[in-house]
């Protein structure tokens, strides 16, 4: 039976609940892609934006070339159309697994030694390269199902596949996570969806028997591959290539990340890794000299803290040591309970202690709903703030509420790595990172300090005269707690012992000789005085430095963070000591080798990103104005037509400008409130997925408030489309510089009760502004014929989205922070509003024509 060519309800039924199937998929096949690529490379913030940014310009291509063969397609039948949907339904769940196993053999690559993680460029090439087969898939099966559709159902189309994204967000976030693993649930939901598509497909078209069967077989076959381990096959042989001598102990794939465990072989040492990054290694018998020296320069700074909050430490045996020092609770926090687990069964935390007080939540959240004057201590064990999650516990906002919730003699302690640096190497990356987090203390506290300790530790108290890095007062207050002595090493017979140092001369030198004499004192005998030279060389450097505080609308220290990632991961050095098994940051040479061209580059570069100044991203956006007033002005004079639908090249400029502008607005809009959500109230990633769903809802409701537009909508809420679009775009510009607004007045958005339901409803609005918008791109083009614009219009929609993506997370908010990248964002769509003259001055030649 073949159908004509538009009337006919039954084929139309059938692409429509095929896009819905084909929606849910390709949002779960994304959030499941973007899981996997951020836990082999480290995954942060920019790696978010370039993985998005790739997927939506595969995206963006599979559904340009899906036009083309649309256009080639002249019969008018919508069976080719199923036909095409149903064949590439069947290898869809194969295909994503396949996708998985690329990413986590595709992370070894470009591995110079074991166990370091990819460097920034080939970390964002593999992202580039292991999003296409499927992101291009779906491209290209949306814009088929156009093909098969009259030119007025585009807005169903366009909000069905927007609410089964939405419903697949809602799925995989909520429900598939966690039931299995990855290839697991990519599978099995492959094989559901290819039942489906396949065998509801086929009712209305022609196969013949053999075809049937053959699919039948083939999602048997998917479903045998399912009940395999092939998981714990793949992650083994992963994780054995990538650190040799090491046998894979766990793999727990939470909402959080991926967090993995490996076991040293012959030994008992075990080392952590959360999303492909190094976490901590742990060992029972380990001396633990180092917990005990941090927690005795820490805790000292207190006269007598009681109280105590941690966050992070859960990895080690520092929590044990804060207790020798008097503390009556200690609260250990941790963003995933796994952590509590793995250090309880490496017997570094002890979790009948009464005086331990375990919290799995975000720690930023947990700091903003406790009470005034709580604690005596505030401790962050820091991560590299290299992505926007653990830059929040390093910004000026964070301190502002740590500052509010100590007790009058309180004290806050930052420790933030320093990749095996010693105290006399103080990289220019590092000083400008440490120098943008300590001037955010500054700003908060009376009195700071900082010195080279484990890293790089900032001590603030809230109290002028009381925190010091004095040895000789720090061991007057060691003194009163005879807990927290020192222990000494000794054999007897030979039989290992630790006994306490209980002699007041040695105690007397403690503090001299730790971490390698850093605060140790020296006299000069010139000019009379004591001094601490390490320590007042480390704080002149870092204090000297030109940097800015860092903010949560304005990252400054995740800019010097990532260009610190590059130089660790490009050094040359891992090339010259690739047989050697120690850790991957003990092999940095000094900033100053000449040997050492990458990190030269990297300094350049460094540079040059911190001299863009605004009229550098300005200049561009004026250029596409000049250029699209222009082909504006060329158009009143003379249309220049470029196909044989009699099309003027300005009108097709114009749309796709609309449509690209619209698609940057969607992202920038998306990471922004997403981020600044973060900043209010806490961990949000594991409600990505709800996110999405809520900005797709938004797109589809937009997009049945625009189809009321139609002529033949009995409801029409916009009577002229082009006016209607122009009008969208101004209020979508508006909505951009109100966002402002909303980020000025953060600290208002704290302390209000439905947070979480304010932020839902700017996402929903920024989606129904995207989806309004993209209905009306048809609308105000009656010329072309149908199933050919919609290809061109999702493609350019998509291909600013992708822009959008990469430049906001990347760039724009680290160099620029929201409130310019929103500034920008609206520039962009007022130079649309500007391009739409053509369609504008269409609109008037036809009245005239009329008249």
């Amino acid at each position: 039976m073949i159908i004509g060519d538009q009337n006919t309800d039954a084929p139309l039924k059938n692409i429509r609940r095929t896009l819905f199937f084909i929606g849910g998929f390709s949002q779960i096949a994304q959030v499941v892609i973007f899981r996997e690529i951020m836990a082999a490379s480290h995954g942060t913030e920019l790696m978010f934006g370039i993985i998005l940014g790739s997927w939506l310009l595969w995206t963006a291509l599979g559904a340009i070339t899906g036009g083309i063969l649309a256009r080639r397609d002249n019969d008018g039948l919508e069976f080719k159309a199923l036909k095409w949907l149903a064949m590439t339904a069947l290898i869809s769940g194969p295909l994503l697994a396949g996708q998985i196993l690329l990413v986590r053999y595709g992370a070894l690559l470009h591995a110079d030694v074991p166990g370091q993680i990819l460097s920034l460029g080939n970390a964002c090439l593999m992202a580039f390269i292991c999003t296409f087969p499927f992101a291009f898939l779906c491209g290209f099966q949306f814009t088929i199902a156009l093909r098969g559709a009259p030119h007025f159902e585009l807005s169903a189309l366009y909000r069905t596949e927007s609410w089964g994204a939405a419903a697949g967000g809602l799925l995989v976030s909520l429900i598939l996570i966690e039931l299995g693993p990855p290839i697991q649930i990519s599978l099995i939901t492959g094989a559901v969806f290819s039942i489906f598509i396949f065998f509801h497909t086929c009712r209305k078209i022609s196969l013949f028997k053999y075809k049937r069967i053959l699919a039948l077989v083939i999602v048997i076959i998917i479903l045998a591959l399912s009940s395999l381990p092939l998981d714990r096959w793949s992650q083994e042989t992963r994780w054995e290539r990538t650190l040799p001598g090491f046998k894979l102990k766990n793999i727990h794939d939470s909402r959080h990340g991926q967090i993995v465990t490996v076991e040293r072989e012959n030994s008992e040492q075990i080392s952590v890794f959360l999303n492909g990054g190094w976490i901590a290694s742990m060992e029972k018998d380990a001396s633990d000299t180092c917990y005990h020296q941090l927690a005795a320069v820490i805790c000292t700074q207190h006269p007598k803290p009681t109280r105590a909050l941690m966050i992070g430490g859960a990895l080690g045996r520092l929590p044990e040591q804060f207790l020798n020092h008097g503390i009556e609770s200690l609260y250990v926090v941790e963003l995933d309970a796994q952590f509590f687990k793995i250090g309880a069964e490496s017997g570094m935390m002890h979790s009948g202690n009464k005086h331990f007080k375990f919290i799995s939540g975000d720690g930023r959240k947990v700091v903003s709903n406790t009470p005034d004057e709580s604690f005596d201590l505030v401790v962050v064990l820091s991560s590299e703030p290299d992505n926007l999650l653990a830059n929040r516990f390093c910004t000026k906002e964070f301190f502002t509420q740590a500052e509010r919730i100590l007790t009058e003699n309180g004290v806050l302690c930052v420790v933030l790595p320093a990749f095996g640096a010693s105290a006399e190497y103080v990289s220019s990356l590092l000083v400008k990172r440490t120098g943008a987090v300590l001037k955010a203390v500054d700003y908060v506290f009376p009195e700071t300090l900082a010195a080279p300790i484990s890293g790089h530790l900032l001590i603030a108290g809230k109290k002028r005269g009381q925190i010091t890095l004095d040895p000789d007062l720090l061991e007057k207050r060691l003194l009163l707690r005879p807990g927290a002595y020192p222990v000494m090493d000794i054999e007897e017979n030979s039989i290992k012992k630790k006994i306490k140092a209980l002699d007041e001369a040695f105690l007397s030198e403690y503090f001299n000789v730790i971490f390698g004499g850093v605060l140790a004192k020296k006299t000069s005998f010139m000019e009379e005085k004591t001094d601490q030279p390490v320590i007042e060389k480390f704080e002149r450097i870092i204090r000297d430095c030109e940097v800015k505080p860092n903010l949560d609308n304005h990252p400054r220290a995740v800019l010097y963070s990532l260009a610190l990632w590059k130089q660790i991961t490009d050094t040359k050095d891992f090339s010259k000591n690739n047989k050697k098994s120690g850790h991957v940051f003990d092999e940095i040479k000094p900033w100053h080798d000449p040997d050492n061209d990458n990190i030269i580059k990297d300094s350049k570069l460094l540079e040059s990103i911190e001299s863009v100044r605004l009229h550098h991203v300005f200049l561009p956006l004026l250029l596409l104005l000049f250029l699209t007033l222009i082909i504006s002005g060329v158009s009143i004079i003379k249309p220049v037509c470029v196909s044989k639908q009699d099309v003027p090249f300005a009108m097709r400029y114009s749309i796709f400008l609309c449509a690209f502008a619209s698609g940057v607005f969607g992202m920038v809009s998306e990471v922004t409130l997403m981020t600044l959500y973060q900043n209010v109230s806490g961990y949000v990633y594991a409600q990505a997925g709800i996110i999405i769903a809520l900005f797709m809802a938004g797109i589809a409701t937009g997009s049945y408030i625009s189809d009321s537009s139609n002529a033949e909508s009995r409801f029409r809420l916009f009577k002229d489309p082009i006016k209607a679009l122009a009008a969208i775009l101004i209020l979508t510009a508006c909505s951009c510089l109100s966002l402002t607004g909303l980020i000025r007045v953060t600290d208002v958005l704290r302390s209000l009760p439905g947070v979480g339901l304010i932020f839902g409803l700017l996402i929903f609005i920024a989606g129904v502004l995207v989806g309004s918008a993209f209905v009306l791109f048809g609308e105000c083009s009656p010329k072309w014929r149908r199933g050919r614009p919609g290809a061109w219009f999702y493609a350019s929609d998509l291909l600013g989205a992708c822009a959008g993506a990469v430049c906001t997370s990347t760039f724009l908010i680290p160099a620029f922070g929201m409130i310019q990248t929103l500034k920008f964002t609206a520039f962009l769509l007022f130079i649309a509003v500007v391009g739409m003259i053509p369609l504008l001055r269409q609109k008037a030649g036809s009245a005239t024509d009329s008249s």
